[in-house]
């Protein structure tokens, strides 16, 4: 323990982010236990090292509850801490999150670098604040301030901190922190009025008066349970905990305690627990010997909805930008999408008008391709047509450098074939945005068959810094995240083929726990997107399908008739102007009579649709085709396929993905289930279950666990390349 002066200094070291596991724990109260024995010792400052404070409990304790609730617990350091004899100051640079933020909370003083950042994020895996953060938070913060923080898990800055009266200084950036904890402790030794119960949250009342923490508690709790019907254990259970601490601080940390007991061993706080690492692990890839060149300058083709969003996050992240488009008008529609982006983050206060105008001038826009002449990276976002991206590819490999990465937004299409009409297939890759690309955090990184290893690795770190969660997929069609939405979305239009009404399919899924339900997910994207898909395949001419596979052309129908979705007004509902709210349509009802009976289908009542069918016909398939995707490589892991699923389409995180549920369901059970509907739809391609459920099955082996051994052109072979 060193010690500056009359004060010690502990320093939290646990590289890369001081998380607070039994080692550390134990540390921290030895040597506390050394400066209260030092009666020259006067003080205590906590610090920490790596330029950050602490990111909290080491999660992957949680698993291991011998380690997780090994003596001393992180409520026996806290509380530690705050009954300490002599004043402790959490000086705090980096972050402070978690039971991070716990230990400065029980600190007796606060003092933070201007750029730290604060944050209680557990409901972000299930759980509750565990170590008193529900009681001494809103001891120091008003009410209101409280609730945002631990049921959004957002973070705050050093400043918000500061205002709401959680920090008690601010240390510049050109500061020594350290130096100005000494001088403020210091002075506040030097203050007559200064005394150490005082400075103890757990001895103090609620900020905010009770008659107004009552009614922000209960207005909480209704709107959680309306927004997130299923799911929403752990913010009501800090509301629970918050409730409770009304009543006193000892009765409000009981039932913080019992509620985080509860919730950690629950389904729900492992799935969390489970994506929080598996978002991690899609960025694990081992270097490459050969790096890649530095991107500086990126192109961007296609100014629509996709161009101009990828053209934002680009310009965020800090590159300079080229955006092409073919016209004027299409142009300037991008680039006013793009103004408004970045003038509506100056309104919000999110950025200064200097940051904005350096922005704009970072983006080149024109109508000529020669402007791409010294890009270092180019991504082509126009719709998806194979002819029109193949002839985009072959002038960009006449005029881009030869050390540009072309990359094409695709959804669906072969990026191999996509790369046939280059000179340098090994440059090409597939950077699969979801829409609207700005706000979706999820990338899919395709590698062609000659995709080389640096190629890709400059792809992925590009999408991470322009903070996209990127996962990288073989090349097929329609990848990981289509290639299973489609089974997804054609089962629920057989379903409304049979009978049963868009409402009752959308409700089963919101109910389970996406956001929307699949019919509504179709408005929202557009109709049209999909139908071009089956166009570009051949798939909506009737001579150009397989006679011997079912097929349902509502969708294709509804696209006929200008129903493309939310954009226009009508899909599979019906749409207000300027509203989102999908809206029943009678008029629906009689088309799809009228399709029923041209094609002779006699459709079951509406109510003979349980909502188990429901949900395993429309989740079943996904779960199978996810299989195969493993089994063919396309994915490295089931986990990849989970993340993509949790950000691509909202597949709720407290239920872990389509792989995590495959195992909690029982890969068995789910056989039997495949088995059943493909005897009843014996020409649907996709009930017919994956060869790998018999090799789990027989070895008793799970889905999370398993590993394509086969190394090929797949991507599970390129991991072991890279």
């Amino acid at each position: 323990m060193a010690s500056r002066g009359e004060f010690a200094i502990i320093r939290l070291n646990n590289p890369p982010v001081n998380s607070l596991g039994l080692t550390t724990r134990t540390y921290i109260l030895d040597q506390l236990a050394c400066a209260q024995s030092n009666s020259s010792i006067k003080g205590i400052i906590l610090v920490g090292e790596n330029g950050t404070f602490s990111a909290g409990a080491d999660i992957r304790e949680f698993s291991n509850q011998t380690e997780a609730f090994g003596s001393p617990m992180l409520t026996e350091v806290v509380d530690g801490i705050e009954n300490f004899a002599k004043p402790i100051v959490a000086a705090i640079e980096g972050v402070a999150l978690g039971g991070g933020c716990e230990v400065a909370l029980a600190s007796h003083f606060r003092v933070a670098k201007a750029s730290a950042r604060f944050g209680l994020p557990e409901v972000n895996i299930g759980l509750v604040p565990g170590a008193g953060g529900t009681q001494r938070l809103p001891r120091l913060v008003a009410m209101e301030a409280a609730l945002d923080m631990m049921l959004t898990g957002k973070m705050i800055s050093a400043t918000k901190a500061l205002e709401l009266g959680l920090v008690d200084a601010i240390c510049g950036l050109q500061e020594d922190l350290l130096e100005t904890a000494v001088g403020f402790l210091t002075k506040a030794l030097q203050d007559p009025q200064f005394h150490l119960a005082s400075r103890r949250a757990s001895l103090k009342t609620y900020r905010s008066p009770s008659t107004e923490s009552i009614q922000l508690l209960k207005k909480a709790e209704k709107d959680i349970q309306k927004r997130w019907p299923s799911g929403n254990e752990p913010k009501i259970g800090i509301i629970k905990a918050l409730e409770a601490g009304m009543k006193g601080y000892a009765e409000g940390l009981r039932e913080e305690q019992r509620i985080f007991m509860e919730l950690i061993s629950s389904s729900q706080s492992r799935a969390r627990r489970y994506l929080f690492f598996s978002e991690r692990k899609t960025f694990d890839l081992p270097k490459s010997n050969k790096t890649g060149h530095a991107i500086k300058k990126v192109g961007v083709i296609g100014a629509g909805t996709m161009g101009s969003g990828i053209a934002i996050c680009l310009l965020r992240a800090g590159y300079e930008v080229v955006l092409v488009e073919s016209n004027q008008q299409g142009l300037e529609r991008g680039l006013t999408t793009i103004k408004g982006v970045f003038m509506g983050d100056v309104s919000k206060g999110r950025l200064t008008v200097e940051k904005a105008a350096a922005i704009k001038s970072r983006l080149v826009s024109s109508l000529e391709f020669s402007q791409l002449s010294e890009v270092d990276m180019v991504i082509e976002a126009v719709y998806e047509n194979m002819a029109l991206k193949k002839e985009i590819f072959a002038r960009l490999d006449t005029i881009c450098p030869s050390r540009c990465i072309l990359c094409s937004n695709t959804s669906t299409l072969d990026i191999d074939e996509i790369a046939s009409a280059t000179s340098r297939p090994q440059s090409v890759v597939g950077m699969h945005f979801f829409s609207p690309a700005h706000l979706m955090r999820l990338c899919e990184i395709i590698r062609g068959n000659q995709s080389c290893v640096e190629a890709l690795s400059v792809v992925m770190q590009v999408a991470k810094k322009i903070g996209k969660v990127a996962v990288l997929v073989g090349n097929c069609h329609g990848f990981v995240a289509n290639r299973m939405f489609f089974k997804y979305a054609s089962e629920a239009q057989f379903m409304v083929e049979e009978g049963c009404s868009p409402e009752q399919i959308d409700r089963v899924m919101r109910q389970y726990g996406f956001a929307i339900g699949p019919m509504q997910t179709g408005d929202v994207a557009g109709l049209d997107i999909q139908w071009k898909v089956r166009q570009e395949l051949g798939l909506t001419n009737p001579s150009k399908r397989d006679p011997k596979e079912r097929w349902c052309g509502i969708g294709d129908m509804l696209c006929e008739l200008g129903r493309l979705g939310q954009k226009v007004g009508k899909g599979w509902y019906v749409y207000n102007k300027n509203s989102f709210t999908p809206n029943s349509d009678p008029e629906l009802t009689d088309i799809l009579a009228r399709y029923r009976s041209a094609h002779g289908i006699i459709p079951r009542s509406a109510d003979s649709f349980t909502d188990q069918e429901i949900l395993e016909r429309c989740l079943y398939p996904v779960f199978n085709e996810g299989l195969k995707i493993l089994e063919e490589g396309i994915a490295s892991k089931a986990s990849d396929i989970d993340v993509i699923w949790a950000y691509g389409f909202s597949f709720p995180v407290w239920k872990g993905g389509p792989m995590f549920q495959a195992d909690e369901i029982g890969l068995e059970k789910l056989l039997l289930g495949l088995k059943k509907y493909h005897e009843l739809f014996p020409n649907v391609h996709y009930w017919r279950p994956a060869k790998l459920f018999d090799e789990l099955v027989k070895k008793g082996n799970s889905v999370l666990s398993y590993r394509k051994s086969k190394r090929s052109q797949s991507v599970t072979g390129l991991q072991s390349k890279l």
